[in-house]
């Protein structure tokens, strides 16, 4: 039922915080590979629907931690893909209510790293 789906979620969302509570944030991928082409993925794929979800949740396995649980993340391109100057994200989850924290990280992050002048090349 969605009350018995949600009560799981509650849960994870729980054990997540005690697992984590020792650090302030915790770093993962944004993406488990690097970015596709516009449109392979299909999220609205009315024919099957599972299949276009199972194909989204294998792409972005680490951000479905923060988006089920609702804790504050924040994903950042610390890095570029060499071969194609593609952008290559990092993913920070906080503490509940602890989006200030990963503002301030993701400042020192781009002051250290900065990212705003950074292109992928036209082959991209």
């Amino acid at each position: 039922t969605y009350l018995g789906a949600e009560l799981v979620l509650q849960g994870f969302g729980r054990a997540l915080v005690e697992w984590t509570a020792q650090y302030d944030a915790i770093l993962c991928p944004s993406l488990a590979e690097l970015p596709v082409p516009l449109g392979t993925m299909n999220a609205c794929d009315a024919q099957q629907p599972m299949a276009a979800f199972a194909r989204s949740a294998a792409f972005t396995p680490f951000t479905a931690m923060a988006n089920l649980t609702g804790s504050p993340a924040i994903s950042v391109p610390l890095e570029h893909d060499l071969a194609s100057g593609l952008p290559v994200g990092v993913q920070l989850i906080g503490q509940p209510e602890g989006e200030g924290a990963l503002l301030a990280l993701a400042a020192q992050l781009e002051a250290a790293r900065p990212w705003a002048n950074r292109r992928p090349g036209p082959a991209a």
